[in-house]
């Protein structure tokens, strides 16, 4: 399921660990952002790939929803079909691809999907670390 790891001593979650995750707690929740959740912390801008098969885009959702609780600005954008990294970019600038933004507005439509999250980013920046 989604935002569901593996506890098998060949995952990647347990490799990175150097131990099958359900046999070392206390590793897995220093290596968990949500551990270190607390106001004051600078804003976040949280892009991912929906079709991501290394890490579920539902654990950015997760982070972006500790974020607010602990009320820090973040902007969490999911760029619907691209995976990890978006190394599968195969077509970026043509359809299917398109970019959902929680409760922020896109650039100019008429870009391409790469000029248009590099342009999102750009003015986040601007906007975010200029305060």
């Amino acid at each position: 399921p989604p935002g569901k790891f593996s506890a098998d001593a060949d995952s990647l979650e347990s490799l990175f660990l150097g131990a099958p995750i359900d046999t070392c707690v206390d590793k897995v929740r220093a290596a968990s952002p949500l551990t270190y959740m607390r106001s004051g912390l600078p804003p976040f801008l949280i892009l991912h790939g929906s079709s991501d098969t290394a890490v579920p885009a539902h654990q950015s959702e997760l982070l972006y929803r500790a974020l607010m609780r602990s009320r820090c600005r973040a902007t969490l954008a999911l760029i619907q079909g691209l995976g990890h990294g978006f190394t599968n970019r195969k077509g970026l600038d043509d359809s299917p691809y398109t970019m959902q933004l929680h409760g922020v507005d896109l650039p100019d439509a008429g870009m391409s999907l790469s000029s248009r999250i590099f342009a999102y980013i750009g003015d986040w920046l601007d906007l975010n670390l200029r305060r």
